[in-house]
């Protein structure tokens, strides 16, 4: 069977999950083609016909080249009439990339996820909606994907209020303080997306491995930061997704800070280690600042977000309740559940709510400026135009 450009680019596809951050990709094919493209690039296992293809089962087969495989994949069409469907294959970068070239060589167009009919909506006629439904498809918890979603709903019927306000001439401050509180937690709801950026700093040998596997649900002998007694282990910051309390956290183990070996070389080693945790910790959202629990607190550093932890409270249990700091025990668990709590407060979840709208991105920030400055100037047509402004850049 040979591919042939002949497809009308009416018919798109988009790449709508990150790319190479999961086990599985979606592509979302959308037109009036679509069932004409997938018959010539998708064999089902079943060897059902196309016009035998039904929306509501899942299909089972290859994507192929010339008869070639690709990857073994599984499609969903979105409609009996074959408008629309998805295609899940496996996550890899370079297959993703095969899977849209094929795409594009019969006849698709590529097209940008927002720019694609969002489920069971189409693509929306406010900004903030269509900023929110980009967030969704980068959203990294299943907590974050409901929050968005509740998010998209509390936007769309505040969209809708402010243009009956806009048409009415109807009072305006409401609106100014719905901006203002949503611009307030503007970071956290952009951390919502991103994840919140914890560099785990402190001397040699405190634990801050073995904390960093703990808090990423991972147990030391699986694949995670090298734990061992010896002081200096951990070379260079090794990064750890995660999620706390179902909110998004890159947890990044640092090596010691004052680490130095017997000789010159490994003075080096040691040295430029130390500088690269200093910077990692810098740029960091928070810092969990790991100490021995025997050890007394040291003065914390910027950024001011630093959260002092007191470990190994299992070896000195007698001395959790005289800490200024949290007291927790990477080994056994104990404490972790309040230092989540802390990170979630830290990070500004706790000020995200499903009931009032909130900033998920800069670009978000940015239109909420400018309808700032709109509606001060009780400029209706610009204000109007903000509305159906799409900006929906996540960055």
């Amino acid at each position: 069977m040979t591919v042939e450009p002949s497809i009308p680019t009416a018919t798109r596809c988009a790449l709508l999950t990150p790319v190479g951050q999961g086990a599985i990709a979606v592509v979302q094919l959308d037109g009036p083609r679509c069932r004409e493209v997938l018959a010539r690039v998708f064999a089902p296992t079943n060897k059902a016909a196309p016009d035998a293809w039904r929306s509501d089962r899942l299909y089972h087969g290859w994507l192929h080249r010339d008869g070639r495989r690709i990857d073994e994949v599984v499609v969903v069409l979105r409609d009996v009439s074959g408008g629309g469907a998805a295609i899940n294959l496996h996550g890899g970068v370079r297959v993703a990339q095969r899977a849209i070239g094929l795409l594009e060589a019969s006849g698709c167009l590529r097209a940008a996820p927002a720019e694609m009919p969002g489920p069971g909506s189409g693509a929306s006629r406010f900004a903030p909606v269509a900023a929110v439904d980009a967030a969704v498809l980068a959203a990294p918890t299943q907590r974050v994907v409901r929050w968005l979603l509740a998010q998209r709903r509390v936007w769309s019927a505040w969209c809708d209020a402010l243009r009956v306000a806009l048409d009415r001439g109807g009072s305006r401050r409401r609106f100014h303080r719905d901006l203002d509180r949503a611009e307030a937690v503007w970071p956290a709801g952009q951390r919502a997306v991103e994840g919140l950026r914890v560099a785990i700093a402190g001397p040699p040998n405190v634990g801050k491995s073995t904390l960093a596997n703990r808090l990423a649900l991972r147990s030391d002998e699986q694949t995670g930061s090298l734990v061992f007694d010896a002081a200096g282990t951990t070379r260079d910051w090794v990064s750890h997704p995660a999620a706390l309390n179902g909110w998004p956290v890159l947890l990044i183990d640092t090596a010691g800070v004052d680490s130095v070996g017997s000789d010159r070389s490994a003075d080096a080693i040691a040295a430029e280690a130390a500088r690269r945790a200093r910077q990692v910790a810098s740029q960091a959202d928070v810092v969990l600042a790991v100490r021995d629990i025997q050890q007394p607190a040291a003065p914390l550093e910027a950024p001011p977000r630093a959260i002092d932890v007191a470990n190994k409270a299992d070896l000195h249990g007698d001395r959790a309740g005289q800490q200024s700091g949290l007291a927790v025990s990477a080994k056994t668990g104990e404490g972790l559940n309040r230092l989540a709590a802390a990170l979630t407060a830290a990070g500004g979840f706790d000020r995200l709510s499903d009931a009032t709208p909130a900033l998920v991105s800069r670009s978000m920030r940015q239109w909420a400026d400018n309808l700032h400055r709109a509606l001060d100037r009780r400029d209706r047509a610009s204000a109007v135009a903000c509305l159906s402004m799409v900006s929906v850049d996540s960055s």
